[in-house]
């Protein structure tokens, strides 16, 4: 890895980095260099909102979220697509609890994020974890929820078609998660339902075959 601005000594300036995978020396070098500057200014102007906080509540009226997201933006003209993702990594660093994710699951709505992106926003699509175990699944199932409200099947419908995706499509897998998933305090209500619903998909002779989740 190359030498880098101190500037990446921060946790916008590590969540950069973790995208330099795959490029080469000169590369790296020359995305180092773009950046250093934009994640200083972000870094400064992160600092003001934080400290907003320490007198109201910034999550109440929203100006200081909306005026913080025009911020964002301005700076990522040249890559908007990770606008949300740069938000969500620098408010989750610092707020702690409900009020981050719920403000920006209610964001994701209003905006119609795509169920699949939130999927990953939420970092539900590393392959290393059972995401129906993660803390973030709820948040993830909530916006679907709130995405989708009628039919009710319908939420259920996305989430299944999402989860089967991220295991290849793999029935076994998706089964095992879910099972597991239902052992879960947070989200064991959740996962019993879609396990339900799956198996009602699948139908009796496919479940006959797999004993071992009857």
């Amino acid at each position: 890895m190359i030498a880098l601005p101190e500037e990446f000594d921060s946790v916008l300036g590590e969540w950069h980095l973790s995208r330099f995978k795959g490029l080469s020396e000169e590369e790296q070098k020359a995305e180092a260099a773009k950046l250093a500057p934009r994640i200083k200014v972000m870094n400064e102007e992160f600092s003001d909102l934080t400290r907003a906080m320490e007198s109201r509540n910034i999550f109440a009226g929203g100006r200081d979220v909306l005026d913080w997201e025009n911020f964002v933006k301005s700076q990522y003209e040249d890559d908007p697509k990770i606008v949300a993702k740069v938000m969500f990594v620098m408010l989750a660093s610092h707020f702690q609890g409900d009020d981050l994710a719920n403000l920006q699951i209610e964001k994701w709505v209003e905006l119609k994020k795509d169920p699949a992106t939130v999927f990953e926003l939420l970092q539900l699509h590393q392959t290393d974890v059972n995401p129906i175990k993660s803390l973030l699944f709820q948040k993830w199932v909530a916006f679907v929820q709130l995405r989708y409200p009628n039919p009710k099947k319908m939420a259920d419908q996305v989430l299944l078609s999402i989860l089967a995706k991220h295991f290849e499509n793999n029935d076994d897998a998706l089964c095992s998660a879910l099972v597991a998933g239902t052992k879960t305090g947070s989200a064991k209500i959740v996962a019993e339902r879609l396990l339900g619903h799956q198996l009602s998909l699948w139908g009796k002779e496919k479940i006959g075959k797999s004993g071992k989740f009857l």
